[in-house]
């Protein structure tokens, strides 16, 4: 197994999940279909197109409002310290992170960039070709510096110094 990816899962079913909590980060893509979705005891409505990140052990549950409802839910290690430093700034997106931080982000003209990342991921996840954990480590850090990319205010203002650093 990946030392950073848990698990990854491309999930079409309906079901609702009361509040609940995990040991480890999760990043949920919704590709398609709405729900309302709790975090922390503030509830949203998320739909195709969203993006949302949950830390470690924050409470969050899910109440399916669509026919479909389809989305990846990519679980990610809290055990960090195998990490380089770029690759910790770029989990700072589940720790760490800034007073105005939101959970959410809609990526409107971006969701189809980022439906073939998760899928790249989930892909590579269920194989089990030569060198896989290390390929899902390097897939994992290509997402998260691309949602550094494309929405650096979700990380920590210290953290926001690799807009002047290479990521090689």
């Amino acid at each position: 197994m990946s030392d950073i990816v848990e698990k990854i899962s491309y999930r079409t079913d309906r079901e609702s999940t009361p509040k609940h909590f995990h040991d480890c980060h999760q990043i949920l893509f919704v590709v398609d279909g709405e729900a309302d979705l709790e975090i922390n005891g503030r509830t949203r409505q998320v739909k195709g197109g969203t993006l949302i990140f949950i830390s470690r052990f924050e409470y969050h549950a899910v109440t399916v409002k669509s026919e479909w409802y389809c989305r990846y839910v990519l679980r990610i290690s809290p055990t960090t310290d195998v990490l380089n430093t770029t690759e910790q700034t770029l989990l700072s997106v589940l720790e760490n992170r800034p007073a105005k931080f939101t959970h959410f982000v809609e990526l409107a003209q971006l969701s189809e960039k980022y439906r073939k990342l998760f899928s790249e991921i989930e892909l590579e996840y269920r194989g089990c070709a030569l060198l896989r954990d290390y390929l899902l480590d390097k897939l994992l850090n290509r997402l998260l510096a691309q949602i550094y990319r494309d929405f650096p205010y979700l990380f920590a203002k210290k953290q926001n110094k690799l807009q002047e650093e290479s990521l090689a």
